[in-house]
């Protein structure tokens, strides 16, 4: 972590065992999702590996990343992965700008269907990532919410999970978003970002409505069709069923 940054516990870390899938539902300690690590106290991710955890995937992109550090990875033996689901000039800042052209959740859910269409390459690596871990694995972005939401659809619909559910854990981050914006507005998340561009907390994009997770499944086709495009990315048998022998089992 960036010892210039206080840490600050996540706000938005969740476990996704349970969930149901095709198969069983998915294990416990096998994986989670959460708002920005690298500035979590070291005792919260030390409770994490005790419970199972090998592996980090990032989702932010390299500004975040430098801005930040990597966290307590090296310190607690835990891999990382930089796998970002954004580019360099898609940094906190950019994407608030953009934030004006999103007035409804529907558009939310159009806006994270291209970027899953855009990153199901990124996406197939990070399955990859996942089902070759040698334990369990988290992954995070800033907020938790938008590229770890993705993120989270893909491999819920991977397993088979209905639809429903997938909208319901996206949802469940929209209780948290106060907590998520008390530490980026306390600094450690992003830091950098111009506090002007947030913008107020009734935008669609300042939430987790299930109706934006609902639009992203629609604009792909259902679950079915965001399989059908990591496939298309690159996914194949082997991945697949290593990836539910790791998460669920047969």
């Amino acid at each position: 972590m960036n010892a210039t940054l206080a840490a600050s516990p996540l706000a938005n870390l969740r476990s996704l065992a349970g969930i149901p899938t095709a198969h069983e539902p998915v294990r416990e300690h096998a994986l989670w999702r959460a708002d920005d690590v690298t500035v979590a106290p070291l005792a919260q991710i030390a409770g994490l590996r005790e419970a199972g955890l090998s592996t980090i995937v990032d989702l932010r992109s390299a500004q975040e990343v430098e801005a930040t550090g990597p966290g307590h990875d090296a310190v607690l033996g835990l891999a990382r992965h930089h796998l970002p689901l954004s580019d360099a000039s898609a940094d906190p800042a950019s994407v608030a700008r953009s934030f004006r052209e999103i007035s409804t959740a529907q558009e939310v859910g159009g806006w994270y269907a291209a970027s899953i269409r855009g990153y199901a390459g990124a996406l197939v690596g990070i399955l990859r990532v996942i089902a070759e871990a040698p334990g369990g694995t988290l992954f995070h972005c800033a907020a938790g919410k938008d590229r770890t939401g993705m993120t989270a659809a893909a491999v819920l619909s991977l397993l088979g999970t209905p639809e429903e559910e997938i909208v319901a854990d996206y949802a469940l981050t929209h209780a948290n978003m106060p907590s998520i914006m008390g530490r980026w507005g306390s600094g450690p998340v992003s830091p950098g970002v111009d506090r002007s561009l947030i913008p107020p907390a009734d935008h669609p994009l300042m939430g987790a409505h299930p109706e934006a997770m609902a639009a992203t499944l629609s604009a792909l086709d259902g679950a079915p069709g965001l399989v059908r495009l990591l496939r298309s990315a690159g996914l194949d048998g082997a991945l697949e069923g290593a990836l539910v022998e790791r998460l669920v089992g047969r």
